[in-house]
This record gives structure tokens, C-alpha cells and sequence, in this order.
């Protein structure tokens, strides 16, 4: 016989002592989670896959075990009846007549229904809807919700720069059901003292829902983590991570910061539509918000070594324990662990949305384009033969010096920046001049967009990147909106392709003059155009420079990858 007990200097560890011949050692070492032989006893991490893994082979092999894990086995039956009442839920979303009657402000659609339905009485869930389908509004309504069953007081957004402030400013009035009485706030990061005053003012209401939205960027600093520290301190909290796809990667200062604070709040909710934008790698930490025991993985090597296959990396500058993910596997299974806590919805299956056609408008490379690229392009291929270039870093930003080339400027070695003559800005006239009405114009550089804003001038343009301020932001998007004059948004995809709405009711063509590295930004910024609200096809062109970098990066993203530069396919990328 074993026995397995609460280990007393491990805070969530177990033990399991007594018999522990060869063959039962053979089958402890086999636990999915972390675990380690103190003297001649295993200690293991009382994490979900452990204890079920140890549960199933009990079953399976006949092993005698004396369980005393009493709380910690109750906490995993209640939570396997909840997922059994999500599965059937998600089957039949329809509600009895006697359920709670929701006075929603906006009519829902179908698919907004059903995922309220599914969400409105959990503690933890995430919309894995696509972009333009309306997360927005469900988490309004979600909030209204549990606000007049008395279940939160405060509903706590993080989204990105710029979106945080629509949340309230945009949607807020729009969405938020009458009957709920409601104070709200933009976070900013400097903390005037007009600004205090407001927080003091919101954070001392009573018999409101408080409604603050905070930017991704705080939660990188002090103080932006001391002031969500503070709201979801304060209250019954829902907190909400708006493109949740930022808090992917473990070891980022902004993603360790919202893990230490998830467990203040009362309900937890994640949105995105892009989910996984490199690999399935991409879920840990966002399920984990949510609920250690969604995956039932307490650390991202357990979690990458049950569903990824890595192979070590070799090389100059790398560590001996550097790996590379090549695929992988059980997928079944974590499809199986997550269906209980998400619901994932496409624009395909719930909008009668019009087609997307792609077209590509071949720009001529500049004789002095030509030089420059070549001689950057010969420096790279040099460098790689003589083993120069040994990490993916150096190599990304030696593509970008190619790229840069292309759109027309190029940074010397003493960072000042030198227009190259270039022939994007007039196949980007070009394009206005053959069409009629409005548009989006995307570009990935801060000096493409000063570029086209002053080569537009007679369109008048309004742009939005990452230096735009949030009032500025708005400005922007109203006079696109309803000034007829205005024909031309510049944006860059990182700061305006998520969250904005609207565009699509007076605009249905896109021109990308430059494209990023990510594939969640390029999904992200198409759908800026194809959502709810638009009525013709959408056209989105791109400009491409024959035999050069655009292609190859342009190959990358509509296959949905993000442009990763190694040294097997820079040769062929660059030449």
C-alpha cells in the first residue's frame, strides 16, 4: 500500500510514502507535473494532471492507494461537475423559462446570446471570438449581470493603448444596460492631481458598478501595477484582459505582473480572437489566468513538454539548454481540458459578412532601392557563410534594414534616418486616384507614415500610431467617420488594428504599404474593415517589391505565421 498526504514544507506539494517498489517507481516517474525523490519518498505538485494521472493509474494497475488529500480532491469534484454542466450548456445554450430575464440596452445577435449565456455565472471564461463578433457588448452585458445579482461591484478592464479609453468612452454608453447605475474611468499614466481626484471620486462610489480601464502598458511599471493592485482590492471585481494574446509569454514583466495579482479578483475573463498566434505555447499562461486547474500545469516546461515537441538548439551564443518547438502533440487532449472554459466562435460561422478578395500592386524597385539592397543583401549572405549572424535577432533586424530600403528610408550607423528614393508613395496615389471614397492605409514604420501623411496632403488624411494621444486617437477616427473631405486613415497595425470600430461603415479597401512580422496584427488590422456593419466586399491590397523580403513575409502571414527568420530560409529570403 502508498500513501499519499499533504507534503508540510511544500505549500502545494504532496508526498507519497510507503511501498514504492521498482515497478511503482517506474509509474511515478511518468507524472505529467513536477516531481522529486526526497530521500526515499516522491514529492509531487498537487497540480490537476498529477493527481488525475495518479488517479488513472490506480484504476488502471490496481495500485492500493490511501488517498488523505480530502480539500484538495473535493476542489477538483466540484470543478468536474462545473465543466459537466459547461459541456451540456454548450450543447443547448437555451435557458428555461423561468431563468433570470436579462433587460439587455443592444439587442444581442445570436452569437452574442450564446456566449452570454454560457459565461454570465462563471467565476472564470474566455471569448476566443473573432475579430468583429461583438466581445465588447457580451462583457457589458456580463457585468450588468453579476452587478445586479449583487456578485461584483467593479468591473476592471485591460486592453490595449487607446482601446481602454472606446471601452468607456465608445461602448460604455452604447451597451451598458440602463438599469445599472455606473461611475467610470480612463487610467493614465501620469497621475495629475486632477486625475487622483477622479480615481479618489470612482473608487469611493457606492451602489455603481465602477467601470476603469487601464492600458496594457501600465502593467509593465509600478505604478500602473500598484493602481490595479488597488482596484481589484477595493471591490468585487471582474477583470477583464482585453486581446489577452499580450500576457502569452511567461517571463515578461507585464505578464508576471497580472499572474501575481489574477487571484484578487473575484471573476476573471479573457478575449481574444487570436488566441494562438505562434503555437499552442501561446494558451499557457492565458488559461492559467483564468484557472490553474484549466490545463492543470503549474509551470510552462511541464506544459510545453506535454503538448510541444522540442529539439534542442545548437550554434554560437546559444545556451546548451536552448530547444526549438517543431510541432505538437495531445492536442486532443487540451482541446478536451479547454472546451468547459471557452467558447470559440469565427466570423465565417455567425456573420453573413461579404468576401475578402486580395490583390498585390507590384512596385518597381529605384536604381538607388536597388544598390542599397544589394549591398545590405551581399553584407548578410557574408556574414552567414562566415558564421557571423548566429542568432534569429540579428538576423530579423538586418531583413528590416532590407525592408526599410523598400519603403523608402534607411537609419545610419549614427541613427539618423535618409530618405531613398522610392516609388511606394505613387502606386499608394495611384490607388486613390482609380478608386472612389474612402481609405485604410497600413504601414509598419513611424517614418512611412510621416512619409504618406505629407505625399496626401489634398486627401487630408488623418493618421493614428503609436505617438498618437488618446484624444488625438479619437479626433482621428470621428473625422475618417463624417468628414467627406477625409478620405485617407494611416495607421499603424500594432497601435490601430485592434479594437478600433466603425471604419467599416464608410470604408470597404485596405492597402498595406508595409506589413509587420505578426500574424496576429495583419488578422487584426483586416478585420478592422471586415465585421459587423460592413456591406461591400473588402478589398485589401498589397504592395510588393518583385524578388525582395515583401514577398516572403507576405507568404508568411497569409498562411497565418509570424515571419520567423532563421538561418536555414534567410538565404532564400534575401536573395
Amino acid at each position: 500500500m502508498i500513501r499519499i498526504t499533504d507534503y508540510p514544507k511544500g505549500r502545494n506539494a504532496a508526498v507519497i510514502t510507503g511501498h514504492l517498489n521498482a515497478q511503482v517507481y517506474d509509474v511515478l516517474r511518468d507524472m505529467p507535473g513536477r516531481k522529486k525523490m526526497v530521500g526515499g519518498d516522491m514529492v509531487f505538485e498537487k497540480t490537476r494532471t498529477n493527481i488525475e494521472y495518479l488517479q488513472e493509474v490506480e484504476a488502471r494497475n490496481g495500485l492500493n492507494i490511501l488517498w488523505d488529500l480530502k480539500e484538495r480532491l473535493e476542489s477538483l469534484e466540484q470543478l468536474q461537475e462545473i465543466e459537466k454542466d459547461a459541456i451540456a450548456l454548450h450543447k443547448d445554450p437555451e435557458l428555461p423559462p423561468e431563468a433570470f430575464k436579462f433587460q439587455y440596452k443592444t439587442q444581442p445577435m445570436k452569437h452574442q446570446e450564446k456566449a452570454f449565456r454560457l459565461a454570465r455565472d462563471r467565476e472564470a471564461f474566455g471569448h476566443f471570438l473573432e475579430q468583429g463578433l461583438g466581445k465588447t457588448k457580451v462583457i457589458l452585458d456580463e457585468a450588468a449581470y453579476l452587478w445586479s445579482q449583487g456578485k461584483i461591484d467593479t468591473l476592471l478592464v485591460l486592453a490595449p493603448n487607446g482601446v481602454h479609453a472606446q471601452w468607456v468612452n465608445d461602448q460604455l454608453p452604447i451597451h451598458l444596460p440602463d438599469f445599472v447605475k455606473n461611475e467610470s474611468l480612463v487610467y493614465t499614466s501620469n497621475h495629475t492631481k486632477a486625475f487622483l481626484k477622479e480615481v479618489d471620486k470612482v473608487v469611493r462610489s457606492e451602489g455603481v458598478l465602477r467601470v476603469i480601464a487601464v492600458h496594457h502598458q501600465a502593467m509593465q511599471g509600478k505604478k500602473g501595477v500598484d493602481f490595479v493592485r488597488m482596484v481589484l482590492s477595493g471591490g468585487r471585481c471582474m477583470w477583464v484582459i482585453d486581446e489577452s494574446h499580450c500576457i502569452k509569454t511567461p517571463g515578461t514583466a507585464r505578464t508576471k505582473a497580472v499572474m501575481r495579482l489574477r487571484n484578487l479578483a473575484d471573476y476573471r475573463r479573457i478575449l481574444t480572437g487570436t488566441p494562438v498566434t505562434q503555437g499552442v505555447e501561446d494558451l499557457f499562461t492565458q488559461l492559467k489566468f483564468l484557472h490553474d486547474d484549466v490545463h492543470g500545469f503549474s509551470s510552462f516546461s511541464t506544459f510545453k513538454a506535454r503538448y510541444c515537441i522540442s529539439v534542442p538548439v545548437y550554434g554560437h551564443n546559444v545556451s546548451r539548454f536552448a530547444t526549438q518547438i517543431v510541432g505538437y502533440k495531445n492536442l486532443d487532449d487540451l482541446k478536451t481540458r479547454m472546451d468547459p472554459w471557452v467558447i470559440r466562435l469565427t466570423a465565417k460561422e455567425c456573420l453573413d459578412l461579404p468576401e475578402r478578395t486580395y490583390s498585390t500592386r507590384e512596385v518597381e524597385i529605384t536604381p538607388e532601392q536597388r544598390r542599397l539592397y544589394r549591398d545590405i543583401a551581399d553584407e548578410m549572405i557574408t556574414q552567414m557563410d562566415t558564421g557571423q549572424i548566429v542568432s534569429m535577432e540579428q538576423a530579423i533586424t538586418r531583413v528590416l534594414r532590407l525592408q526599410t530600403i523598400l519603403c523608402g528610408h534607411l537609419k545610419d550607423d549614427d541613427d539618423v534616418v535618409h530618405d531613398v528614393p522610392t516609388n511606394r508613395v505613387k502606386s499608394v496615389v495611384e490607388i486613390i486616384e482609380q478608386m472612389e471614397g474612402k481609405l485604410v492605409l497600413w504601414a509598419r514604420f513611424h517614418k512611412d507614415i510621416d512619409n504618406l501623411t505629407a505625399a496626401l496632403k489634398k486627401y487630408n488624411p488623418v493618421s493614428w500610431d503609436g505617438r498618437t494621444s488618446i484624444e488625438d486617437r479619437g479626433l482621428a477616427k470621428q473625422t475618417f467617420l463624417n468628414d467627406p473631405e477625409c478620405r485617407v486613415f494611416i495607421g499603424n497595425q500594432g497601435a490601430a488594428g485592434t479594437g478600433l470600430d466603425g471604419l467599416q461603415t464608410v470604408c470597404h479597401t485596405m492597402v498595406y504599404f508595409s506589413n509587420n512580422f505578426k500574424a496576429s496584427d495583419r488578422w487584426q488590422s483586416e478585420a478592422r474593415l471586415h465585421r459587423m456593419g460592413q456591406q461591400g466586399t473588402v478589398n485589401v491590397i498589397d504592395l510588393v517589391t518583385p524578388n525582395s523580403v515583401d514577398g516572403h513575409i507576405l507568404k508568411a502571414l497569409k498562411n497565418k505565421q509570424d515571419v520567423a527568420v532563421n538561418m536555414i530560409d534567410l538565404r532564400e529570403m534575401i536573395v
